[in-house]
């Protein structure tokens, strides 16, 4: 006897239907169709060089590669703080776990020569935050202007950072 109020389980009258299989058979991770014209599995062997445009995210990035070369390079480590996010630049793929990883070695473009953050007190000087990124030293200020914890600047970039030096 059926509790009134309660209907009977039925199944979804337009089931989802499974992913396409990859090359080589194997389902799309995570159940997603792969993007277009990106080839499957690991493509570039380990140490090989490519290039993209870096999402730079704070502690960790994306190197977006050109349309039919391949998925996305993730960064981190040291040499993040080389590029900012819309440089372009050039990345050795290391064999990471199950993604392609790297690390920039060259920058081969910048996407902008400032950059907008809230100033904040860094030792004795002063540095600018922005919102993804590693902060900048500021070197120098306009002439007449005075500094504020917790302002909003644009810094121009006259010196961009190294693996060493912010």
């Amino acid at each position: 006897m059926r509790r009134p109020g309660r209907k009977r389980f039925q199944a979804h009258p337009h089931p989802k239907p499974s992913p396409k299989p990859r090359r080589g058979g194997r389902p799309a991770r995570g159940g997603e169709a792969p993007r277009k014209g990106a080839p499957s599995g690991h493509s570039g062997g380990h140490g090989a060089a490519v290039e993209g445009r870096l999402e730079n995210h704070g502690t960790f990035g994306f190197v977006v590669l050109d349309p039919g070369r391949g998925e996305d390079v993730y960064v981190k480590g040291p040499t993040l703080r080389l590029a900012g996010t819309g440089d372009r630049v050039s990345v050795r793929l290391s064999r990471g776990g199950g993604r392609r990883e790297g690390e920039i070695v060259a920058v081969l473009s910048r996407s902008r020569s400032t950059v907008v953050g809230v100033l904040r007190h860094a030792g004795a000087g002063w540095a600018l935050a922005p919102r993804e990124g590693e902060p900048l030293a500021v070197e120098r200020f306009m002439n007449g202007t005075a500094p504020v914890e917790g302002s909003v600047a644009v810094a121009r970039v006259t010196r961009w950072p190294t693996e060493t030096a912010p």
